[in-house]
């Protein structure tokens, strides 16, 4: 097993300090919102989005939506990256030569799924979990899952083809955001209504379907035409995407933390994650959930 994918046991937590000491020296690397050990693989810290990471990382955080870690504030979190994020955009001068150009029925299906939709029901979501309203939660449960598997089969198709990514980046960009938002939300009700299995269910395939899109787009730039000009919009679709990408990873590895370390109980308290009101083992799916793969 490589040690970049080593499952740590006994996480021992060495403090922020520590962890700029060792990024700095090279005996540290971060994956996500995780820091592991670079020679043995374990995790050694967990970042948190209301720390002030170390420098050498600040750049990297900016990168995407995406919360640096699992549990209670994640909700939350993602709505103030949101906010942040359409603030930039608005005002930052791009290239949108795309948007202009009819795309058929791929357009159709995103538009349906717009992005402000996705947003009116993230922050509903939010609202009624202040307001611990937990029976409401199993309907935003299932509009999330099925949100999200309308995004993956659109975005399996799009990011296949070099000619979606070369014209049409901000699509897929959106789709991406609309598709790890969506799995994320529904990942994190299931966590806070005490369904471990069903938290880590929701997590694998998350983390599965954004790294196949992750690793075609990668092959896409790395193997470009010569007619295929990369230009700063195509490079920071991609940056956003591979940051995405390793915080999903490291989400799921602070979930099993959580819930299948010995040290669950500390990464359960640290994390906002509630007691489990699930009986079945973190580690076994549950009929309720098997349909979380279907394609």
């Amino acid at each position: 097993m490589k040690a970049g994918h080593v499952i740590d046991t006994d996480a021992d937590f060495i403090g922020l300090e520590q962890v700029a000491a060792g990024l700095s020296e090279g005996r540290l690397h971060r994956s996500g919102g995780v820091i592991r050990d670079s020679l043995s693989g374990r995790i050694v810290e967990m970042l948190q989005d209301n720390q002030t990471p170390p420098a050498r990382i600040v750049e990297d955080l900016e990168q995407c939506l995406m919360p640096l870690s699992a549990g209670a504030a994640a909700i939350g979190c993602l709505l103030d990256r949101l906010e942040r994020v359409q603030q930039r955009e608005q005002t930052a001068a791009c290239d949108d030569r795309d948007l202009g150009q009819e795309i058929g029925p791929v357009a159709a299906m995103m538009e349906g799924q717009s992005f402000g939709r996705l947003w009116g029901s993230v922050h509903a979501c939010q609202l009624d979990q202040l307001e611990n309203h937990r029976e409401r939660m199993p309907g935003y449960l299932q509009l999330f899952l099925e949100n999200f598997h309308r995004t993956r089969q659109v975005l399996d198709n799009l990011a296949r083809s070099p000619e979606m990514l070369e014209f049409h980046p901000l699509l897929i960009q959106a789709g991406y955001r609309t598709l790890v938002i969506s799995g994320l939300v529904a990942r994190e009700i299931a966590t806070w209504l005490g369904r471990p299995a069903s938290a880590l269910q929701i997590a694998g395939v998350l983390e599965q379907t954004s790294r196949g899109i992750t690793r075609a787009i990668t092959e896409h730039l790395e193997h470009a035409t010569a007619l295929f000009w990369r230009e700063p919009v195509h490079l920071a679709c991609h940056a956003e995407i591979v940051e995405s990408d390793l915080r999903l990873h490291g989400h799921t590895e602070q979930l099993k933390l959580a819930w299948q370390s010995p040290r669950g109980l500390v990464v359960r308290r640290r994390l906002g994650i509630p007691e489990s009101t699930d009986t079945r083992p973190a580690d076994q799916p549950n009929r309720d959930t098997r349909a979380v793969d279907r394609t």
